[in-house]
């Protein structure tokens, strides 16, 4: 089982960075708010990593 999975599992959320080639679909695209802004947060989106092929 991956630590994401694990994670998940556990009832918890994480923030990551993925490279610019992975494979992804959206789910939800979250609005950001002004304070989300300052500290720099360019999106909020959840998504489902990976394809049948990755």
């Amino acid at each position: 089982m991956s630590l994401f999975e694990e994670i998940r599992k556990a009832g918890s959320n994480f923030v990551s960075r993925i490279r610019d080639n992975a494979v992804w679909e959206l789910i939800e695209d979250n609005s950001l708010t002004e304070a989300d802004r300052v500290f720099g947060v360019q999106k909020d989106m959840r998504v489902v990593l990976g394809s049948d092929s990755k």
